[in-house]
């Protein structure tokens, strides 16, 4: 469900609705952007078979517990930190490191799975091939998450925010689930701090017409980027050129890497 199309306005004028109308009932509306959240997650892009298999939910759900705890945990043990006893300050600071230990293999390490693990397979395989070892190559049939490393980077900065003190646990699971599912950043991005999005939800919606306005700028901003500026760069220019490059010139193969920097940009920043 891509946003600059009309799926994605027949999902969204719903949720915007229901947001407003449970304005005044915060757990409500927490749990009502959740399941829109999730639900967006799961619809993912119109192609066969879909992209987004149920352990797919489950990689989510298990990032979003997974620095919930630890988390917490980190911050609870920052009082034995700095305890007078040099045993119990030093062995809460082993244990504030080790929960933060987990928290990064567990999330790295599924980013890296997912993401990585067929190329470092196969520069393996390359590296024995050239020292004369003969190895039977083999490829993991995975399929990568989506958003996978904007929901694990997010996730992982909440927990290292807490690790350095700059930011106190969130004591509600359903909120923090919602600062990691988010669904306007969650599958493209732009990576969001939590002590910028959590004190939003805890101080609910307000209404304002100058907010609408800025608001409604910022939307018609972004299509323009994404849509007239990205869209057009790559149907009209870098796709194109990289789908038969051997009959463009040097100069017009260097302005199509050059389009194509402008054109990620216009995609990421509409």
């Amino acid at each position: 469900m891509l946003f600059p199309t009309f799926d994605f306005l027949l999902f969204a004028l719903p949720i915007l609705v229901g947001f407003w109308a449970l304005a005044g009932r915060p757990v409500a509306r927490v749990l009502f952007l959740l399941a829109a959240s999730y639900f967006f997650y799961m619809a993912g892009p119109k192609t066969d078979p879909p992209p987004a298999p149920w352990y797919f939910v489950g990689l989510l759900v298990f990032s979003t517990v997974l620095d919930f705890v630890a988390a917490r945990r980190i911050h609870a043990l920052a009082e034995q930190r700095r305890s007078e006893d040099e045993r119990v300050a030093a062995r809460a600071r082993r244990q504030r490191n080790l929960w933060l230990t987990v928290s990064l293999v567990g999330n790295l390490g599924l980013l890296g799975y997912f993401k990585y693990a067929n190329f470092f397979i196969q520069a393996f395989s390359d590296v024995l091939h050239e020292v004369g070892v003969e190895v039977t190559p083999f490829h993991l049939d995975v399929i990568l998450p989506l958003g996978i490393s904007f929901y694990t980077f997010q996730s992982l900065s909440y927990t290292l925010d807490v690790w350095r003190g700059k930011l106190d646990p969130e004591p509600s699971l359903r909120r923090f689930a919602l600062f990691v599912v988010f669904f306007p950043q969650l599958v493209a991005g732009p990576i969001v701090r939590a002590r910028q999005f959590l004190p939003q939800l805890h101080a609910g919606p307000r209404f304002s017409r100058e907010e609408l306005e800025v608001g409604a700028f910022r939307i018609c901003k972004g299509l323009v980027k994404k849509v007239v500026l990205g869209d057009w760069i790559a149907v009209q220019l870098t796709d194109r050129i990289f789908d038969a490059p051997g009959t463009f010139s040097s100069l017009e193969l260097m302005l199509a890497l050059y389009a194509y920097t402008l054109q990620i940009y216009a995609d990421f920043s509409g």
